[in-house]
């Protein structure tokens, strides 16, 4: 019995067994020979700068048309009219948005049963 466990314990330690010869030696890494070359972490901090631009919000735009009585505030996402903000001289600041996104903003027009309303501005901070 002891011989059998003696020669299956050799031919399984012989087969493990691993010399220098079989060792595979990694190359060093390479020199950065200009500061401007890629390295693992510039390119991972690129990639996520990217990453994030691209899953932004839209840019907004806001034009202003100052008149005679009023100044107008026009806000556009992606060129889109989304919201009205009149600042007259004298009175409160009051505000259209476009609630049905349709690029128009909602003043309620000629319709008394319309929910659109005026919106006010009462604190900002």
């Amino acid at each position: 019995m002891k011989p059998i466990v003696y020669s299956i314990c050799l031919v399984l330690l012989s087969s493990g067994a691993v010399t220098a010869a079989d060792q595979v030696v990694a190359p060093p890494p390479p020199k950065l020979e200009k500061p401007g070359d890629v390295t693992l972490k510039r390119y991972l901090a690129e990639e996520q700068r990217r990453k994030q631009e691209e899953s932004a919000p839209a840019r907004h735009n806001v034009t202003v048309v100052k008149g005679e009585n009023a100044t107008v505030y026009e806000c556009r996402r992606d060129g889109g009219l989304y919201r009205t903000e009149i600042d007259p001289k004298h009175g409160p600041v009051y505000i259209f948005d476009d609630t049905d996104a349709d690029g128009t903003v909602n003043d309620g027009g000629a319709d008394p049963h319309s929910q659109d309303t005026q919106m006010w501005n009462l604190m900002k901070w």
